[in-house]
């Protein structure tokens, strides 16, 4: 509701009553004043004729006047008497009091009307201590506007006022009577709930936006949607936390578990609406863990990997696809002395050094490798990749561990994309599955 509303309904004249008890103190200052002066001239005639004397007693008994007249009226106390067709409706000592209570029935005027409401007429009275609060103006000004504006209690869907009624008891009857009304619809153990927002709301309203408890109950039926909802229980994972602790001995390629993780579970309750049978909502009101989750604890290295040192750990070669195609062992009636790694779309894939090392060979191999590259790790270990399509590296240049050093191909004696690679240790060829901790897939298909 806006300021101006009670700007234009009530026309307050302004009147600054506190000027009179400054006046009356002004002329008070005055008087006195005159007493001194005509004191003085009461001792300058004392030995002069009666006539003069005589002539005095007219100005003093006009100044006595003045003097009582003056103390009367600053005894009053004075205010504003507030009327209304030219009854009394209330007294007040300044406006803002008036303020104040028409502040509070704007704040508490839930909906906009333009309906006009009081002119009142003010008058300055002496109160005699009869001075109306912010309250008591305010329930005055209500019953003015009776007319016009009413106690009650609103209902709003979704924001949007619907009508109003005298208490809110009743209101949140009808609302009540309709939920139950429309208990289960079909549903097992269904509830009905307000699908839209609904609100009631104590205020001022419009007097003709008023209803009967009857209206109101059909307007209810007709604006307000219902849902209907029913509560699940199911078991539910709660995942562990995993703990990190840096080791700055070990590669940052590095991690061990030290303590594995168990998850939890708990109880989770579900909220499930529906409307017309169909589902339109589902909300998690409640959470309660009935095994609480443990945390992993997990070692990583921090050591910076470098160019030409080994780790003395093998990383997986291709991380695109951790598909084993042949294994190391007897193959065709002859002895297969590395694994292949395959898998769809494998062409073109990177190839990574499985540990940080030297180059000692890169290029084109007769002996069936094909495009081939061989890093030596120290501590007598070697490891070869063969069959590629680009090399990426040169014979001398010093490598770290996960760089990328050529793409997986087809070349030499290969039926496919893939890259075959060997460990050897001591220059005897070893199962590189054996040193490679990763999780992979045999299929020979591939």
């Amino acid at each position: 509701m806006s300021k101006r509303f009670f700007d234009r309904k009530f026309n307050i004249y302004k009147i600054n009553y506190n000027n009179i008890s400054k006046d009356m103190r002004k002329i008070e200052i005055i008087l006195k004043s005159l007493l001194i002066k005509t004191a003085r001239k009461i001792k300058e005639y004392r030995f002069r004729k009666p006539k003069n004397v005589l002539n005095l007693i007219a100005p003093l008994s006009a100044i006595l006047i003045l003097i009582l007249t003056v103390n009367f009226w600053q005894s009053k106390d004075f205010g504003l008497l507030v009327k209304y067709k030219g009854q009394a409706i209330a007294t007040v000592k300044n406006e803002e009091t008036f303020n104040q209570a028409s502040v509070l029935v704007m704040s508490r005027r839930m909906v906009q009307n333009n309906n006009k409401c009081i002119t009142p007429q003010y008058e300055l009275t002496d109160v005699g201590g009869n001075i109306s609060t912010i309250t008591s103006m305010y329930y005055n000004l209500v019953n003015q506007c009776q007319d016009d504006l009413s106690d009650g209690c609103g209902l709003f869907v979704n924001n949007n006022f619907l009508g109003a009624v005298k208490n809110k008891s009743d209101l949140d009857a009808i609302l009540n009577a309709a939920k139950a009304e429309k208990r289960n619809n079909g549903i097992k153990n269904a509830q009905a709930i307000f699908y839209d927002s609904v609100q009631t709301v104590n205020g001022l309203y419009p007097t003709k936006s008023f209803v009967n408890i009857e209206n109101m109950a059909g307007l209810v039926s007709r604006e307000v949607k219902f849902a209907f909802t029913i509560q699940s229980s199911a078991q539910k994972s709660v995942p562990f936390k995993i703990v990190k602790i840096s080791d700055n001995n070990k590669f940052e390629d590095y991690s061990q578990v030290k303590k594995q993780g168990v998850i939890g579970k708990e109880n989770c309750i579900t909220q499930i609406s529906y409307m017309s049978g169909k589902k339109v909502k589902s909300n998690v009101i409640s959470e309660q863990v009935t095994k609480a989750p443990v945390d992993e604890v997990l070692i990583v290295g921090t050591k910076k990997l470098t160019a030409g040192v080994a780790t003395g750990t093998f990383a997986w070669p291709v991380p695109y696809s951790h598909i084993v195609s042949s294994v190391f062992g007897p193959r065709f009636g002859a002895f297969h002395s590395g694994v292949d790694i395959a898998g769809p779309n494998v062409q073109g894939q990177d190839i990574n050094a499985s540990d940080g090392g030297t180059v000692t060979f890169a290029g084109m191999d007769d002996s069936g490798y094909g495009n081939c590259v061989i890093i030596e790790h120290g501590k007598s270990y070697k490891t070869l990749y063969g069959h590629a399509s680009m090399l990426y590296v040169h014979v001398g240049e010093k490598v770290k561990k996960g760089q990328k050093i050529a793409s997986v191909g087809m070349t030499g004696d290969a039926d496919g994309y893939h890259l075959h690679f060997e460990i050897w240790k001591n220059n005897v060829k070893v199962d590189p599955l054996g040193y490679l901790n990763y999780k992979y897939t045999i299929d020979e298909s591939e």
